[in-house]
């Protein structure tokens, strides 16, 4: 007696090239997601650091009191807002472990803001991470002391 073959089923090779198809793609979209998830760490921690800046100036309005922004370079992803007379810290900030932060512009990577709320100085801080085109130039400008964030090729 013959035995008549199932039309319905996948066989074992046709099984085999679609598993291996799917981990193509799966490798592909993990190292576009890599890259995905560095950039938006470098953006949002641009971000940060310009609300913080901002929130430098208010404290310094608002107290009447000289504030800064104080980043330090032996540990390129953290920074603090310390005030000027007893550099008392009033905030801690610790970015991704991915992210360095740089100056321009700026003494003793140090950004501060007088009681009117004007800069002492004006400088650009640069917010990067490896391997990633993508940086985040935050910048605090002179007189007015308005700070702009964004993204380019090359860190001043």
């Amino acid at each position: 007696m013959k035995r008549l073959r199932s039309e319905g089923g996948f066989n074992f090779i046709e099984l085999t090239v679609a598993i291996a198809l799917m981990g193509i793609l799966a490798v592909v979209s993990l190292s576009s997601m890599s890259k995905y998830t560095a950039r938006r760490d470098i953006l949002q921690g641009g971000r940060q650091l310009a609300g913080d800046l901002r929130l430098t100036q208010q404290f310094a309005m608002t107290q009447g009191q000289n504030f800064k922004l104080v980043y330090a370079p032996s540990s390129t992803s953290s920074y603090t807002i310390v005030k000027s007379s007893d550099s008392s810290v009033s905030k801690y900030v610790l970015l991704p472990s991915s992210l360095t932060v740089t100056s321009t512009g700026f003494t003793s990577n140090t950004a501060e803001f007088a009681a009117t709320g004007a800069p002492v100085q004006n400088g650009t801080f640069c917010v990067s991470a490896s391997g990633i085109s993508t940086i985040m130039n935050v910048t605090v400008l002179a007189g007015t002391g308005r700070t702009t964030d964004q993204e380019v090729s090359t860190c001043p």
